[in-house]
């Protein structure tokens, strides 16, 4: 749960300093904005197969190469929300454009993401950051959206996502997830968005 609260706390400190205050929003000028160069794989042929993303650090810039053929948006947006997180947790990735070495080139599958396999803890750490990213809980419980379906629709994530965030809520309206200061800041953030949606 300790790499739940960190990846949680990141996300918020993400959606605060960028001033979002809608959902879904966009992902893609949000990475932008936190200095990630963001490439499609059609112009750079680095994916192997199966892979989503892939997430590099060069000593000095953040870049994402990102599937842009798979045809869910909603695959494209946590794969980019998952790099995002990489940067936000401040992972200490090991150094190597040209020269991959296995942590400098964080790579990423659907299967892992969603099967949750055997991974490093920086994954799940970045896993999860980019669910809280992608769907808070509090807004989530604000909105009194509550079943998988209607979190993937509002949030525009995979329902896979959508289905652990369900899971998840259950524990946090239940009051077992720890709720954290910044929470409170982003829900003034989001109250014209929250007031406008529950209407």
């Amino acid at each position: 749960m300790e790499h739940y609260q960190k990846a949680k706390e990141a996300a918020c400190r993400v959606l605060l300093n960028s001033g979002v205050a809608v959902f879904p929003f966009d992902i893609v000028c949000l990475a932008v904005s936190n200095d990630i160069k963001i490439f499609k794989n059609t112009n750079m042929n680095e994916l192997r197969d199966g892979e989503t993303a892939v997430i590099i650090y060069d000593g000095k810039e953040w870049y994402v190469i990102y599937d842009d053929t798979i045809p869910s948006r909603e695959h494209k947006r946590l794969a980019l929300a998952h790099g995002l997180g990489h940067k936000a947790l401040r992972h200490d990735l090991l150094i190597g454009f040209t020269e991959p070495t296995p942590k400098s080139f964080l790579r990423l599958t659907v299967k892992q993401i969603h099967a949750r396999l055997s991974i490093p803890q920086e994954e799940k750490e970045a896993e999860a950051f980019a669910r809280h990213l992608l769907a808070p809980l509090f807004l989530l419980h604000e909105l009194n959206v509550k079943i998988p379906a209607d979190i993937a629709r509002v949030c525009q994530v995979p329902i896979e996502t959508a289905e652990r965030q369900a899971e998840i809520l259950e524990y946090y309206r239940a009051g077992n997830v720890p709720v954290c200061e910044l929470e409170t800041q982003l829900h003034t953030q989001f109250k014209g968005f929250i007031e406008k949606y529950c209407s």
